[in-house]
């Protein structure tokens, strides 16, 4: 599990109330605030079998029980969950199965969503959060947000992470077995994700397969990830764009460590085509270890946008 921002932020909780109401409707359980309440809700399926959702003011609905600020609900008959919440700088955190749909409104909203599929419109504001799932759409609306989506191998898609207008980061994770393997993110083995950067200076990160597109910095194509070298040969640019290629020694984790060799590029489209200098940790590495594991981070630039694809391989000839 990620860091879980909404939940350190729930621990918090400041000495005013706040209210809502979750019940089911339909075969959906929604909790919807009361207006004007800034929420602070923490919300999951537990061991027991049950939907639980706490925060102060938190009460009861139609399907629901136990007592205000600490609500349960059956899983009989319920397909997915819905967090509604209004206009205030608002603190969400789901975690669980089927899918969980936030729609957050205006305001500097805190968000962490774990779940089959995650479903969250956050509204104009400078939100930060992050969903782990096998498919995602996040829409962060205007204003500067930080936002965080994780992946796991085989990600069945389809899935969406849209910063909206404003000086966004935006970052795409993929975790697992594979994805820490050298040579472990390949074509077909996972849905590619795609990435909507919007009007404003971007910053986004991705794997190799992925789609970054409308306002982000170009990316590159025909990357294979298998084997890198030091003349570095892999992908070409999709649009003009300076930047760098840098290697770090994979560790038995799958995370980067020192730096094994560093190159930069010009501001250029077509084949990327780079002269990688090694390090003096980098000679020692490569020569005790000629196919040294290696993270590799292709850094691309463009006006105010920037853009990262980062993979893991080996050293070849």
């Amino acid at each position: 599990m990620r860091l879980p921002i909404a939940v350190l932020a729930l621990l918090a909780l400041p000495a005013s109330a706040q209210a809502g109401v979750v019940g089911l409707e339909g075969t959906q359980l929604v909790y919807r605030s009361d207006p004007g309440e800034e929420v602070k809700l923490l919300s999951g399926y537990n061991g027991d079998g049950v939907f639980f959702f706490s925060g102060r003011g938190v009460r009861p609905g139609p399907g629901c029980g136990g007592t205000e600020g600490d609500v349960e609900c059956p899983p009989a008959g319920v397909a997915g969950v819905t967090l509604v919440t209004g206009d205030g700088n608002d603190t969400v955190a789901y975690f669980g199965h089927l899918t969980v749909t936030m729609t957050l409104g205006a305001g500097s909203d805190r968000f962490h969503g774990q779940a089959q599929a995650v479903v969250a419109d956050l509204g104009p504001g400078n939100d930060v959060g992050l969903a782990e799932t096998t498919q995602a759409s996040v829409v962060g609306g205007e204003g500067d947000d930080q936002l965080d989506l994780y992946v796991e191998d085989f990600h069945k898609g389809p899935s969406t992470l849209d910063g909206g207008a404003g000086d966004d980061a935006l970052s795409l994770h993929h975790i697992g077995a594979y994805a820490a393997l050298p040579g472990g993110l390949r074509p077909g083995r996972a849905a590619p994700v795609a990435i909507v950067c919007g009007p404003g200076a971007d910053r986004w990160s991705a794997g190799p397969y992925d789609l970054p597109g409308d306002g982000c910095a170009p990316t590159l194509t025909g990357i294979t990830t298998k084997t890198v070298s030091r003349p570095f040969r892999d992908g070409t640019r999709t649009a003009p764009a300076s930047g760098s290629v840098t290697l770090r020694r994979l560790d038995d984790w799958g995370r980067g460590r020192e730096r094994i060799a560093h190159g930069t590029f010009p501001a250029r489209s077509g084949p990327l085509r780079v002269s990688l200098k090694r390090t003096a940790a980098g000679r020692e590495r490569l020569r005790q270890r000629p196919r040294l594991p290696v993270a590799v981070s292709i850094e691309t630039r463009s006006g105010r946008e920037r853009g990262e694809v980062s993979f893991n391989s080996r050293m070849g000839t």
